[in-house]
């Protein structure tokens, strides 16, 4: 899969510049894009608008490429890999109950996903964006707190200029190696997770997703990220997730139990999330084995 870049569309509010100002940020927005494409080989773009109306100021990038065929086609070219559908407030709207993010008391979509999904804004280069990082409030669903909302500041990944882009060195060298499809997934398990096993139904409920499909994206890097998790654990310590793992509140445990492996009903109390939605992937640490077992990848369970 390409790596994911998230334009960031306050960047694009109430910039104070003439047509010639806002053809020039264009143009350095459409030189960014082209570089991280080429250093990352490969980026789905996620934006609030279709690429060619995208616009600072009032001028758009299909008035600025008008005149040069090759321009526009390298810009649908950009737009048509995201596996979005370009639809940042769609993506937004799926996770509501989940995902909450503040700039400034304002809500921020694509600095929101680019924290959410682990990719890259990128913001057009005027001022506050002028910056390689952006912090901004989160604020989770704690189902250990009885579902209250909990704040926290995180920064995230931003790019407006070259400089910033090669600031991100260690980002675009991440392997982003995975399988292609639920049937990649589960044939070569052994291969992408060998300290992850799969009980109950989970076989079925990967069988079903769909590849190439958001949810099947960020369901192969949440399993990524468990099995470099239990790569480095000494089996003693703490579990470092390295991505949101939380225990489910006592109160629905009842909701957590799973016939296991060996054929026994078991609970399964912690879980990691996934978007678009309230995804859910509940699982129990296996000490004797060094690894985890997952009993359930869907939606949230409800009572």
């Amino acid at each position: 899969m390409p790596k994911q870049v998230f334009l960031n569309e306050l960047s694009f509010e109430d910039v104070p510049v003439d047509e010639q100002q806002g053809r020039k940020l264009l143009g350095k927005l459409f030189g960014l894009l082209r570089k991280i494409d080429s250093k990352a080989n490969g980026i789905a773009i996620v934006s609030h608008e279709k690429l060619m109306q995208l616009q600072i100021g009032d001028c758009s990038f299909g008035a600025w490429a008008r005149s040069d065929r090759d321009r526009i086609r390298r810009i649908k070219l950009l737009q048509n890999r995201s596996p979005f559908s370009h639809d940042l407030e769609r993506m937004m709207a799926e996770a509501r109950s989940e995902l909450k993010y503040k700039y400034d008391s304002q809500p921020a979509c694509g600095l929101a996903l680019a924290d959410w999904y682990e990719g890259l804004a990128v913001s057009v280069d005027v001022d506050p964006w002028k910056k390689k990082c952006i912090a901004l409030l989160r604020y989770l669903l704690s189902e250990a707190s009885n579902g209250e909302l909990v704040e926290e500041l995180v920064h995230v990944r931003n790019a407006s200029s070259d400089a910033h882009v090669d600031a991100h060195a260690e980002w675009f060298s991440l392997a982003d190696d995975g399988p292609t499809t639920p049937d990649e997934m589960l044939r070569l398990r052994t291969r992408w997770y060998p300290n992850i096993r799969f009980a109950g139904e989970v076989k079925e409920q990967i069988r079903q997703l769909l590849a190439g499909s958001p949810h099947f994206y960020q369901i192969a890097k949440r399993l990524a990220a468990l099995q470099r998790a239990l790569e480095v654990w000494n089996n003693s310590g703490v579990l470092e997730w390295g991505i949101k793992v939380t225990p489910e509140n006592e109160g629905r445990h009842d909701l957590c139990k799973f016939r296991d492996i060996d054929g026994e009903v078991r609970l399964f109390e912690w879980h990691a999330r996934y978007t678009p939605g309230a995804g859910r992937i509940h699982f129990r640490i296996d000490q004797m084995r060094k690894g985890i077992v997952i009993a359930y990848i869907g939606t949230k369970l409800e009572k």
